[in-house]
């Protein structure tokens, strides 16, 4: 059997991580890749979370072949390293990344010895953006509305360009709870290893639904 790698894409502020953290907590088969990326090191305890290169360490591996996508937010850099995936393998686990639409776009345009399982975690806009209201509680600053209006229209120019993207992702699921979540793509993972085939009606309903939420 082709090994596996699991990816969670979806808009801004649906819990990806959480739901990939939840994964890891459920199934101890799964393991966190860690991304590299040209940003400085911050003083807030997650220095292990990530690989710190330069911009000439980071592109003298893009064209080596060993990064598996990479992209530019802001001023920096980020990417997925080979070797960071080849690692997990190497343990007898499965590799699991949280990445954005332009992530999986990248994976799914390469050639890789492993099978890219990529999900596409949703929930309706207008709840997305209820709870992120909510996680800013009662008296949101400036700064908080104007970071949840970015989200918006992130997610909402997300959302429109799913009928011509949907290809990518091996199924779409619904982030009600986070627990179901997660075992929602764990088990996708299972039937897709035990040779189910993608619900393409499926999958146009989701995405139909989710345009017009964003018109």
């Amino acid at each position: 059997m082709m090994k596996s790698i699991v990816v969670i894409v979806g808009p801004s502020g649906v819990g990806k991580s959480t739901v990939a953290y939840k994964m890891l907590e459920l199934d101890g088969r799964f393991e966190f890749v860690r991304s590299a990326t040209t940003r400085p090191r911050r003083d807030d305890g997650k220095t292990d979370e990530y690989i710190y290169l330069t911009e000439k360490e980071f592109f003298d591996r893009v064209e080596n072949g060993k990064m598996l996508e990479h992209m530019r937010y802001g001023d920096n850099y980020y990417g997925t390293p080979a070797s960071e995936v080849e690692s997990i393998f190497s343990e007898g686990k499965i590799p699991l990344l949280v990445l954005d639409i332009n992530g999986a776009k990248s994976l799914r345009a390469g050639n890789f010895p492993f099978r890219s399982v990529i999900v596409y975690v949703y929930e309706m806009l207008d709840v997305i953006i209820d709870r992120l209201v909510a996680r800013a509680g009662d008296t949101p600053t400036q700064k908080e509305l104007e970071n949840i209006e970015k989200r918006k229209v992130l997610n909402i120019a997300d959302y429109r360009s799913l009928p011509e993207i949907s290809h990518l992702f091996d199924d779409f699921i619904r982030n009600v709870s986070v627990d179901e979540t997660a075992l929602a793509v764990i088990k996708l993972l299972a039937d897709i290893q035990n040779g189910k085939e993608r619900d393409g009606e499926k999958i146009d309903t989701v995405v139909d639904e989710l345009y017009s939420s964003a018109k």
